[in-house]
């Protein structure tokens, strides 16, 4: 059994606790703003970047709202004076780790072919996991009519993107070339600070361990707890002999995840509204 219980801040979880109500009004302008982001025109390079039914822009969009969406909800639920979980708060924010990361991965590079290729391996792992999906339904009857179409338009779907992967780069797969996500991040962490100095090098590496962090977190992976366990304190109440608690720390745990989503997921809207625009009207 498990029970959240509530701590008193540290004076580091505080100044986290106001990093995070700075970011906190644009984050809620970025999720409910009825403005979504501007259309990609004619002329610009997003534009340039559309293979038949392949758009880079809308793929950055879409992983944009979701990381938006996300990270509203974690800091509202932060910040709202309630316990901070030890697992749940870094789940949801592991999700607006990941878009945000995602969409500045694909908007990034400033060559087209790449950034149809990173469009593309997102793609292609979006048609895998569908086809998978499809296992789960039950056999016989209309499920397996409606599988058998479903799985159709699919393999469809899988052969059109191979053709477009050939119009970019002959190489390019659906079933070989799919993003690999810990490798996405890693290459936009390295993208974003590039330098080599020590200062350089340990940004990465943190940046790196919030994503195993949380990853651990979202899988329920039992290391995770092992650096959390805490002896109960007075001020906890009355507990159990022999029992630990599992501590949620905001300058440790959801603080630099959450801000560190809201630093990428701000260069890829910064990077999106560049390329979504024709410069030469």
């Amino acid at each position: 059994m498990s029970g959240i219980i509530r701590q008193s801040l540290s004076e580091e979880e505080l100044e986290w606790r106001d990093y995070l109500r700075a970011i906190a009004p644009r984050v809620e302008e970025w999720a409910t703003s009825r403005e979504p982001l501007p259309d990609v025109e004619p002329g610009s390079a997003l534009y340039g970047d559309e293979v038949d039914w392949l758009q880079p822009g809308h793929s950055a969009a879409y992983q944009i709202g979701i990381a938006a969406e996300h990270l509203h909800f974690s800091l509202s639920s932060l910040l709202s004076g309630q316990p901070i979980s030890p697992t749940a708060h870094l789940t949801i924010g592991r999700t607006a780790y990941m878009t945000a990361f995602n969409a500045a991965w694909i908007l990034a590079p400033r060559l087209r072919k790449e950034r149809q290729d990173r469009a593309f391996r997102l793609k292609a792992k979006e048609v895998k996991e569908s086809l998978s999906a499809l296992s789960d339904l039950p056999a016989g009857g209309d499920w397996e009519e409606l599988e058998k179409a479903e799985r159709q338009r699919l393999e469809e779907k899988r052969a059109e993107l191979h053709e477009i992967g050939q119009r970019i780069t002959p190489h390019l797969d659906p079933e070989k070339h799919q993003i690999e996500q810990t490798a996405t991040i890693r290459k936009v962490v390295r993208e974003l600070f590039d330098g080599d100095s020590e200062d350089d090098q340990l940004i990465r590496s943190s940046m790196q361990q919030l994503w195993r962090m949380s990853s651990a977190a979202a899988h329920g992976y039992y290391h995770h707890s092992l650096s959390r366990i805490e002896v109960p304190v007075e001020e906890n109440g009355p507990v159990p002999a022999g029992m630990g608690i599992l501590s949620a720390k905001i300058d440790t745990d959801v603080g630099p995840l959450l801000f560190v989503a809201y630093l990428v997921l701000q260069r890829a809207i910064e990077l999106y509204r560049q390329r979504c625009k024709n410069h030469l009207r």
